[in-house]
């Protein structure tokens, strides 16, 4: 029952995820479709000035060096880069939802050419989120891919896996959810939802949006059942969770969410359903998810728009799982079977009272029959008693010899 019950609330759980993920596309489609925002785009791609710069800032691996600094610079002081700007913060404050993270766009070559980030959120330094001209074309929302395309190096530094030649960079071709990924400009973990921007059928730039973990959807929690959000698809990423209310708890008191707990995963193929362990709770910060659970769980699709107007569903490659405590799942099993047995022990209790009053009215129905066979069959022994010499209150008895008065006997004296 506690199965088939959470089972039915990941289903509900994984609706809203379905409706969250179809409304930050919906986001990600409303740049592509601004007019002024794709007007201001166009130009600044076309521009004969800003083509050399845009090239220079083009990798990744030299977008914090100091001698691009200039050329950044440069970049930001266009007229056509402060107009793309200005556009792209229009766009996004008339957006309602207050969960996206930031809203950008990048150029061919993988380059922030505008972006805006959360006003409201007092953790963002905005000194910190300038990232307008640094190169980002190895992030998994640009290239189109299940993980970025970078790794890490023994001595600490990072090796970007991006084709050499821009023109032939990966980018994506359709609305795509990235892998969970660090912003280099807040230090929180985020996700992405990017969509191509096309001119005359080819992809010239990407526009998107991100939201921090713990802050993807709103699930609902009860009493000893929560629900959690993971990644199922293939790749270095899989498992990790997305979604926990400790993500939710720590950004409601202002805390970045560690590494090593944004790094929680769900290991292996098979979740077995009343077997399974939180991996938030083998963390310091997990104590209160610290046992064992029953789930159930329910895989995450979306409708898929066609270039035609039309939808298709499609497999989002996430899943939510609905955690209850197995202690309190069986807990009104226990309790059950402790009033049970209270039960049991009163009925036992009452019974054997049963028995001996029954046992005392049986002694005392054998008694009465007894004498009343004994007056049928021995009449004289009931009226034995009567034969014999009545007696009063003992002033009228029989005479002998024992009782009989003792008489003093005096002589007479003659006179």
């Amino acid at each position: 029952k506690a199965v088939e019950s959470n089972r039915f609330a990941a289903r509900l759980a994984a609706r809203s995820v379905t409706s969250q993920i179809e409304e930050y596309f919906r986001a990600a489609d409303l740049l592509i479709q601004q007019p002024a925002l794709m007007e201001a785009f166009n130009t600044l791609v076309d521009d004969p000035q800003l083509a050399p710069l845009r090239r220079q800032l083009a990798m990744p691996a030299g977008h914090f060096s100091a001698p691009l600094n200039t050329v950044r610079q440069a970049f930001l002081d266009h007229p056509a880069q402060q107009s793309l700007q200005s556009a792209l913060q229009t766009v996004a404050k008339s957006w309602h939802s207050n969960q996206v993270s930031s809203w950008w766009i990048y150029d061919r070559f993988g380059t922030q050419v505008a972006s805006v980030f959360d006003q409201s959120d007092a953790t963002v330094s905005q000194e910190l989120v300038n990232t307008i001209g640094r190169n980002y074309s190895f992030r998994s929302y640009f290239a189109g891919t299940d993980q970025d395309l970078v790794r890490s190096l023994p001595d600490g530094k990072r090796e970007f896996t991006v084709e050499a030649q821009l023109e032939q960079r990966s980018i994506v071709q359709e609305p795509f959810l990235s892998a969970v990924f660090l912003s280099e400009a807040t230090g929180t973990w985020k996700i992405a939802f990017s969509t191509p921007i096309q001119r005359d059928g080819v992809v010239v730039g990407v526009a998107g949006l991100t939201v921090e973990m713990g802050n993807f959807v709103d699930f609902e929690s009860a009493a000893n059942q929560y629900a959690l959000l993971f990644d199922q698809r293939p790749g270095s990423n899989r498992g990790i969770i997305l979604e926990h209310p400790l993500f939710e708890e720590l950004r409601r008191k202002g805390q970045a969410i560690p590494a090593d707990l944004a790094q929680s995963r769900i290991a292996g193929e098979v979740i077995v359903i009343d077997e399974f362990l939180d991996p938030i709770g083998a963390t310091k910060w997990g104590e209160p998810y610290r046992h064992r659970s029953v789930i159930g769980m329910s895989e995450v699709s979306y409708a898929k728009k066609l270039e035609d107007g039309a939808t298709e569903p499609k497999n989002s490659g996430l899943a939510v799982v609905v955690a209850e405590s197995f202690d309190e799942v069986i807990r009104p099993s226990h309790q059950l079977g402790d009033r049970l047995a209270r039960l049991a022990l009163i009925a036992s209790l009452f019974l054997i009272g049963v028995a001996l009053a029954m046992w005392w009215v049986v002694v005392r129905m054998l008694k009465e029959s007894r004498r009343q066979l004994a007056r049928v069959f021995n009449p004289q022994a009931e009226s034995g008693a009567s034969s014999l010499p009545a007696f009063s209150d003992g002033n009228e008895r029989t005479p002998n010899a024992d009782s009989a008065p003792t008489q003093s006997i005096h002589p007479r004296r003659k006179v």
